[in-house]
């Protein structure tokens, strides 16, 4: 597992904390919600199918679906299809963004 994996999930769970206590309406970040959870599911050694990614960082479909473009074309994420089916997109992050995101937790106290 990564040296950040500590972080990621820790921040990920404060997050959730905090949208359960004070409601997920105040607060938007689907970008970051998408590329903590691709790197701590990485990190976990699991693969995110595209049609999970809202439900898993808890994100609308519309939403997760627009984000998801925006993060593709900057080179943050990759999608790919299951060697198994077809039918299923796989969404990871690219190297870029898995540097990227530990450039953030590697400043994170």
């Amino acid at each position: 597992m990564s040296a950040y994996y500590a972080r990621a999930r820790a921040l990920m769970d404060m997050r959730r904390r905090r949208d359960t206590i004070l409601g997920p309406d105040l607060f938007g970040e689907p970008a970051w919600d998408i590329l903590l959870d691709l790197y701590t599911s990485e990190a976990e050694g699991k693969q995110v199918k595209l049609s999970a990614l809202g439900l898993i960082a808890g994100i609308a479909p519309t939403t997760m679906m627009r984000w998801t473009a925006i993060l593709l074309n900057r080179g943050l994420i990759t999608r790919s299809f299951d060697n198994r089916d077809q039918r299923i997109r796989i969404v990871t992050l690219s190297d870029a963004g898995r540097e990227r995101i530990e450039q953030v937790l590697a400043h994170l106290p």
